[in-house]
This record gives C-alpha cells, structure tokens and sequence, in this order.
C-alpha cells in the first residue's frame, strides 16, 4: 500500500538483567545458571550477529533458549559434544549467538538450564521503538474487502503487547466514507456509542471504526489501541465502512506503532 515507510537503521540496548529463578535448588548444588549478559557493548545491532555469554557455576548439559521474537533452541549447546562451563576459561562453550530482525521494541530472552539448576532471564529494549506508516483509507481499483496489509509492518507473533495510534491526516478532518450526498466523516474512533450490524463487516463492533486483524484475532481499533496478540501473522488494517467498499472513501490516517515481546 502507498504510503508505509520504515525506519532504516536499528539497535537494541540492554536495559535490564533480571536475577536467576532457581528451582530446587539444594545446599551444596553447585551447578547452577545464574545470568546472562551480552558480550562487549550493551548495543546489539539489527541484523548482524550478537555473542550472548552465560553466568554461573559449574557445569549445564545443554540449555533451552527462548530469543523473544519467536525462535526457541531446545536442549542447546553452543560447542557440540561439550557441556557448558561456566566458571572455567572454556568461554566458547557458554556462548549463544543471535541475529535479530523485525520489530523493535521490548524483548526478553528465556534460558533454561538442563543439567544444571536456574531459569535466567535478560530484558532489552530494540531500537527504533516505534514504526511510522501511512494508511490510505481509499484503497486502489479492484481492491476486494475492507481490509488492507503492507509489508513495511513485520509479523506478529503470539503474547506481543501492540500499542496503535492513528491520526487523520492533515489534509482533511476526517474520513470520509462516502455513505450520503453529504459524506458522512468519522475519525478512527468511528461512529462512537453505536453498535453495527449486517451489512457492516464487522457487525458487533462501532460503525466506522478502525478495526484490527491478526490470524482469527479481531481488535476493535480507535484513535488509541493496545492489545496483547494470541495469533501470529500478519497485521491486518481493517475500516467497518458500511457498504464495504474502500474504493470510495477520502482521506486516511498517520499511523504510530509499538511492539513488546513479552517472552513465555
């Protein structure tokens, strides 16, 4: 769709190293995972190779990781055939490695000891926070349904925290959906008290309104959104335009978007 740009240059930095959570863990344990940390600076640059090193003591088998943007390496070990050692000059054996894409914003990394007491987890912070878009309310030509999707947006995964702001842009008020001779014009807030139905897409939800998709997930959308995600997917941009035709309509929005992993 016309309009959508992102950002070009991305970094992450850590802001946050949250202490262990043992589970039974027994005096005179003494392999335990306790931490971890990135190597050399904080900064983690998008899209290139990140070293991640492990705290602790003694020894772990393997580990399982969960990077927060979807990808899990179940029963990991960074040197195969070796165990992890923690507390010996062994360093290549504790190393996890990482390249993130997609969204910025919030992210925690799980890791979870197998051989060894611990579950350790890092929150960070993904530089550009936010992505700015444009959003065409009038769709091109041929354009079927009363939704629309671009691929400046990344995927969705599940258990994100989205927080969307729309703004009409400046050249007009409103939108207008073209529903009379005189227009009829409403914000992304829609129709505010009422309550659509057929032939409206969206029936149950305010006429006129933004409305958000993900997979099976319908939001009912506004000026200001924020909900958790349950699917993954693509986001989808919806409008509850009564005669379900975007062809018609004038105007559009400014669109602000934010996106925390929150991790399992």
């Amino acid at each position: 769709m016309k309009g959508f740009a992102f950002p070009g240059s991305r970094r992450l930095a850590v802001v946050v190293m949250a202490a262990p959570i043992l589970a039974g863990c027994t005096p005179g344990s003494v392999n335990i995972l306790s931490g971890i940390r990135p190597s050399e600076s904080p900064s983690i640059t998008w899209g290139v190779e990140k070293v991640f090193i492990l705290e602790g003591t003694g020894t772990c088998q393997s580990v399982t990781v969960d990077w927060g943007d979807g990808v899990v390496q179940q029963n990991f070990v960074p040197v195969m055939g070796r165990r992890i050692e923690l507390e010996t000059s062994a360093l290549e054996t504790r190393y996890l490695r990482h390249t993130y894409t997609g969204w910025g914003g919030g992210k925690t990394i799980t890791v979870v000891g197998n051989g060894c007491e611990g579950t350790v987890r890092a929150r960070f912070q993904a530089d550009p926070r936010t992505i700015s878009i444009g959003w065409n309310a009038r769709a091109p030509a041929g354009t079927t349904g009363v939704c629309q999707t671009t691929t400046s947006v990344p995927p969705l995964i599940p258990r994100m925290l989205v927080r969307i702001n729309l703004t009409t842009v400046a050249a007009v008020r409103d939108v207008d959906f073209g529903c009379s001779p005189f227009g009829c014009t409403y914000n992304a807030d829609g129709k505010v008290g009422s309550v659509a139905a057929p032939p409206f897409p969206f029936p149950g939800l305010v006429e006129y309104s933004a409305v958000f998709r993900v997979g099976s997930q319908v939001i009912q959308g506004g000026t200001n959104t924020q909900f958790t995600t349950t699917n993954g997917g693509t986001l989808m941009f919806c409008l509850n335009d009564g005669d379900n035709d975007l062809t018609n309509n004038r105007g559009g929005f400014d669109v602000t978007l934010s996106a925390d992993q929150l991790g399992p």
